[in-house]
């Protein structure tokens, strides 16, 4: 996961773009299907912007963006709001692959291995014919 942090207008500090970097590197613990993250940040006149641009798994772009009077402040809820939003595309993908019942195991999955037909007539009793 690669995270590109930009000011528009030249008037955002490094420690500003530090502190966004910092902020998005804990995206990375809700969906391990990150991929780049790009951060715009606009300190121009008296409101400032946070703009984020996510590239998950599957080629899906999440984008959020947040005003707020001061930067960090923009920050902050910009990254409330890609939290949110990280997490509903994960309930999204989870429950895509959900049955009617509700999610279910998938045979051969995590080491289970599948009884072969030999294996499941052998171990079957079946009731003796019926004779006229």
């Amino acid at each position: 996961m690669g995270i590109q942090v930009t000011g528009r207008h030249d008037s955002v500090t490094d420690g500003m773009k530090r502190y966004a970097h910092d902020k998005a590197e804990k995206l990375k613990r809700f969906f391990d299907g990150l991929g780049k993250i790009e951060i715009i940040l606009d300190g121009h006149g008296l409101v400032q912007r946070a703009e984020a641009v996510i590239h998950v798994a599957g080629g899906e772009t999440i984008v959020v963006h947040a005003d707020a009077p001061k930067m960090n402040a923009a920050i902050d809820a910009m990254i409330d709001k890609a939290e949110s939003k990280v997490r509903r595309h994960k309930e999204r993908i989870r429950d895509h692959h959900a049955g009617p019942d509700g999610p279910h195991e998938v045979p051969g999955g995590r080491g289970e291995s599948l009884e072969s037909y030999q294996d499941v007539i052998e171990g079957t009793d079946f009731p003796a014919p019926e004779r006229p």
